[in-house]
């Protein structure tokens, strides 16, 4: 899925929420290593990330794929979340 957003699963969402405890310890180890002034934004993309997992559905994805508008896929939606979330660890 990341960093290229091929192969998703089917019931994503669910795949995502079926993985968002064991994503939370990695998060919580990383965070001891985030610049105390980084904090902040770092818990925000962490919460940004877990409102996705929440949030995401196959019908999403699907109504995305068939939609030609400017509207911002979900798999580019998934894929800037991340790599929010990795720009905080050096």
């Amino acid at each position: 899925m990341y960093p290229e957003p091929t192969n998703w699963p089917k019931d994503v969402g669910k795949y995502l929420r079926d993985r968002l405890p064991a994503m939370q310890e990695v998060i919580e180890d990383f965070r001891r290593d985030i610049p105390q002034e980084s904090i902040p934004a770092y818990n925000k993309d962490w919460e940004n990330y877990c409102k996705f997992c929440n949030e995401i559905t196959d019908d999403i994805c699907a109504a995305a794929d068939l939609d030609s508008s400017n509207a911002v896929n979900p798999k580019q939606i998934f894929h800037n979340l991340v790599s929010n979330i990795l720009r905080h660890i050096k």
